[in-house]
């Protein structure tokens, strides 16, 4: 019986070693027939495969060098598909697949180049000593093509010496694939390769590529690359009336006071921007002291969907200070929402007018919150202060107005006074 199970046992063993060996020799012969065609196709020396040698393929074309073999990538046999610049690029550039530490270290450095195209964006991780060159490298092109490498390669790797991809053994792979995948390395090497000019470059993509977020990157750009010359500044102009409304702001942005008038554009037509973009434009006009026109205010606030950017429409509103605005303004009093109520009547300090004030007093006086009754008292004092039409204490209120055993400080008492409210009854007697 032992010796039985010995044979059975043997016999196994010889039929697994006959398996991997046939199976062996059947990759390598499909890998040379393989290789033989990348070889021929790009003038490559070619090293035939046997029993116990991968077949290789390696030499140089078009100013690249080209190996395609066999690599061992931890315990997992790989092909290797490499392809190097003649001259490595004067530029610091590395690009890889993201990976769980990529993005632990981006998360703490934020070194990471953003493109502007969000899948791609997601599938690699970009690093370069000069970002605005990967902006101008990175056009649409160039883009899909790193895109496609890194759905079907299981490791990418662009430096600024060497490009590789790999992917393992067991996993299909065909002659035009490699073909397509050298292709893509060197159009990705002479894209950054490209010594055209800079702004060139980027002003191209600007104008060019489809996707708004990658234009966007661009125009940045183009704006850190030094002061914009007629140029740089035309493209910016036709730009503004991009199609897409985000890019459209940043080139406004970018022109400084000539883009106010596209901003203010922008806030007229609030159904083609959403509430965040609303948002950002009132805050960059605001901060620039730049007053933007009462009847784009008062569309965005009708067009606004959040209640944070109603009120930041509202505090442009108080900056803007056009008299237009009072009607507009007391309508927003009925509101229900206390920072709605607070903000209309900070705007109304400096749009409203007389006839505001009794809306404003009757507002404050019928609220029991401190603070709408604290806005109501400086509004009122403000437009008086403003129009200069009333003596001061005119229709005030105590923070507490209306409730039993009130006290306040009286208008012509002297420091310290105390005056206590006096009924009808009292001051008839």
């Amino acid at each position: 019986m032992p010796v039985f199970l010995f044979v059975v046992w043997v016999s196994g063993v010889a039929a697994i070693a006959v398996y991997q060996l046939v199976s062996a020799i059947r990759r390598n012969r499909r890998f040379t027939r393989c290789f033989k065609e990348v070889a021929d196709a790009y003038g490559l020396t070619f090293i035939r495969g046997s029993l116990f040698f991968f077949p290789k393929a390696y030499g140089s074309h078009n100013g690249f060098s080209i190996i395609v073999e066999k690599t061992t990538e931890g315990k997992q046999e790989c092909l290797r598909i490499k392809v190097a610049h003649v001259r490595a690029l004067d530029l610091d550039l590395y690009i890889r697949k993201e990976s769980l530490g990529s993005r632990l270290m981006n998360a703490v450095t934020r070194c990471d180049i953003v493109t502007g195209d969000r899948a791609l964006d997601e599938m690699l991780y970009f690093h370069a000593s000069r970002p605005a060159h990967v902006a101008a490298s990175m056009n649409f092109e160039t883009r899909k093509r790193l895109e496609k490498l890194s759905r079907q390669w299981e490791t990418v790797s662009i430096k600024q010496d060497v490009m590789f991809v790999t992917r393992p053994l067991d996993r299909a792979v065909t002659a035009s694939m490699i073909v397509e995948c050298v292709d893509s390395l060197m159009a990705i090497g002479a894209a950054f390769a490209d010594d055209g000019p800079l702004r060139a470059r980027l002003m191209r993509n600007i104008e060019r590529d489809p996707e708004p977020e990658v234009r966007i990157a661009n125009l940045r750009a183009l704006a850190a690359a030094g002061a914009l010359d007629d140029e740089a500044r035309s493209v910016l102009r036709r730009s503004c009336d991009d199609a897409n409304a985000v890019v459209r702001f940043e080139a406004a942005r970018l022109l400084g006071e000539e883009g106010f008038a596209h901003c203010e554009a922008l806030l007229a037509s609030p159904g083609s921007i959403d509430d965040a973009l609303m948002a950002e434009i009132l805050r960059y006009l605001r901060d620039r002291g730049r007053r933007v026109p009462a009847d784009a205010l008062m569309a965005c606030y009708r067009g606004a969907a959040l209640l944070a950017t109603q009120l930041e429409v509202l505090a442009a509103m108080r900056d803007a200070a056009d008299p237009r605005l009072c009607a507009f303004l007391v309508e927003r009093l009925a509101n229900d929402d206390s920072d709605i109520i607070i903000a209309a009547m900070q705007a109304l300090e400096t749009c409203g007018d007389i006839s505001a004030v009794e809306k404003i007093y009757a507002k404050g006086k019928a609220s029991l919150n401190p603070f709408v009754r604290s806005a109501a008292n400086r509004a009122i004092a403000q437009i008086q202060s403003r129009l200069g039409k009333a003596d001061k204490g005119w229709l005030s209120l105590t923070e507490t107005d209306g409730t039993d055993g009130a006290l306040s400080v009286a208008d012509g008492a002297g420091e310290g006074a105390v005056s206590v409210e006096v009924s009808k009854k009292n001051r008839k007697g």
